[in-house]
């Protein structure tokens, strides 16, 4: 790869207790990088699942990303005497990415129609209209996750399913609107493929049934 082609910085997303691996015979002798680059604020990346924005106080400019479609092992002696640069002005940050890339790799194995159900429709609502991806990113600021109940079927051979939105706090008029155009459009990809898709619920974090959401399936979010 050409040195202009390269991404500006990695971020490394490498457990923290396996970096720094304070035992008297290290065991980890490799870290895990993915790129991150700049984009543009109306960039369609931005709403892309494989992306995390980012918010380093140390650099200005305008959105940093980090891409994990890809992470490179390095040797850890490649850190020696670098200066890191910090992704996040706070520790909440920090949180969130690691709990995004837990959820990545928790991913659960589920039949292809969900893919066709969340994504491909998704991604077509946003493509249709400007209005359609900006009211999608004023919605994600209200959706703490999203859960999958199977309600008839299998994971694999699913017949059955319901998509639960978990805000943070109580619904917002954007995030109702969001997911009722979601619906209807997702209803009619799922009727294709044998799957009823029933009507969306609707769960406060703050008030959650905790037996229901150990009985649900987190979804990436088509927002």
């Amino acid at each position: 790869m050409a040195l202009d082609d390269r991404p500006a910085y990695g971020i490394i997303t490498t457990q923290s207790c396996d970096l720094s691996e304070e035992r008297p015979g290290p065991r980890q002798p490799w870290l895990a990088v993915a790129p991150v680059y700049e984009v543009t604020p109306d960039s369609a990346l931005r709403d892309r699942d494989y992306v995390f924005e980012l918010a380093p106080p140390e650099i200005d400019g305008g959105v940093w990303v980090a891409d994990l479609r890809i992470e490179m092992p390095l040797e850890k002696g490649l850190l020696v005497g670098r200066a890191p640069i910090e992704a996040f002005s706070d520790e909440a940050g920090y949180v969130a990415f690691a709990n995004f890339l837990a959820r990545r790799r928790g991913r659960p194995a589920l039949a292809s129609v969900f893919h066709e159900v969340l994504g491909a429709t998704t991604t077509r609502l946003k493509t249709e209209r400007n209005a359609h991806r900006v009211l999608a990113r004023r919605a994600r600021r209200n959706v703490y996750k999203l859960m999958l109940a199977l309600e008839d079927g299998t994971r694999l051979a699913p017949v059955a399913a319901k998509l639960y939105v978990i805000t943070d706090g109580p619904p917002t008029e954007d995030a109702r609107t969001w997911f009722d155009l979601w619906w209807n459009e997702a209803r009619l990809v799922a009727e294709q493929h044998g799957l009823q898709l029933h009507p969306t619920g609707w769960i406060d974090a703050a008030a959650v049934d905790l037996r229901l959401l150990d009985d649900l399936v987190e979804m990436r979010s088509p927002v």
